[in-house]
């Protein structure tokens, strides 16, 4: 049996729909939603081909209450995100980019919206960064305030005009 016959694939695209909730929401996958549902999987990744490029997401659980997602958005497009919210608290915080960010609380869920490039989200508040002096945050520890992985989110966000945004 190979994934060419539809009783062998149609398995393989849950995983995408369901366990990543990866689905359009625009026409071409202009806008999408990566919505996490990991069950009792403690880490598993994709990629998925579209129109406008390929999303590729991973994703660990440190705990029942700590996620870490990975997901990498297509050029020209834009992800609504939404991890679980954890059970130990009720507010709505969760990290992007090392970055505390409020998120839309939502049945069980925190979500964000995320523009073109790579981002990192977890639910582990204990791993947000500080600002500095300047009111910028550093994560390269060198007093810049610069993220360690900004010169591509950088030049991702120059060539789209968009970068991650939060929900209200």
């Amino acid at each position: 049996m190979t994934f060419s016959h539809p009783w062998g694939s149609a398995p393989a695209s849950q995983i995408v729909r369901g366990m990543f909730g990866i689905k359009p929401l625009q026409p071409g996958f202009k806008k999408f939603q990566v919505k996490l549902q990991p069950g009792n999987i403690a880490k598993a990744s994709l990629k998925t081909p579209t129109a406008k490029g390929t999303i590729a997401a991973s994703y660990q659980k440190a705990n029942a209450n700590n996620v870490y997602l990975d997901v990498t958005i297509p050029a020209n497009t834009t992800a609504r995100v939404s991890l679980p919210q954890p059970t130990d608290r009720g507010n709505a915080k969760l990290l992007v980019d090392q970055v505390q960010v409020t998120a839309k609380q939502k049945q069980g869920y925190l979500t964000v919206e995320l523009g073109s490039g790579r981002h990192s989200l977890n639910t582990d508040l204990t791993q947000a960064n500080q600002p500095n002096d300047n009111g910028h945050t550093d994560t390269t520890g060198d007093g810049s305030g610069l993220n360690s992985n900004s010169n591509q989110d950088q030049a991702n966000t120059e060539q789209t005009g968009q970068a991650h945004h939060e929900l209200k």
